[in-house]
């Protein structure tokens, strides 16, 4: 991106956006994919006194997925970090 002009602040928001991108459908993706084993789980469970649902949405979830989105920033920043101190100059002229 840079050899076609961005700027170094461009290219370094755009690889922080991205990683909250793949953050957000990660967290979600998980999310949902452990309501629905818990659903499963509950399904097939042969116990009547304490019945498992994964259709209940906890408010203590939203710690999870604030959670999430903060390792996520966190991991996005090394790799922006990366690309925002490349020396465009030096890049192209290795073969």
């Amino acid at each position: 991106m840079r050899t076609l002009g961005a700027s170094r602040t461009k290219l370094f928001l755009i690889v922080i956006a991205e990683g909250i991108m793949l953050t957000l459908a990660g967290t979600m993706t998980g999310i949902a994919l452990g309501h629905l084993a818990l659903e499963f789980i509950g399904s097939n469970q042969e116990s009547t006194q304490a019945r498992l649902t994964g259709l209940i949405l906890l408010s203590d979830e939203v710690y999870l997925f604030a959670a999430g989105l903060a390792i996520g920033i966190f991991a996005a920043i090394i790799p922006a970090v990366q690309a925002y101190r490349s020396n465009i100059s030096k890049i192209l002229s290795k073969n």
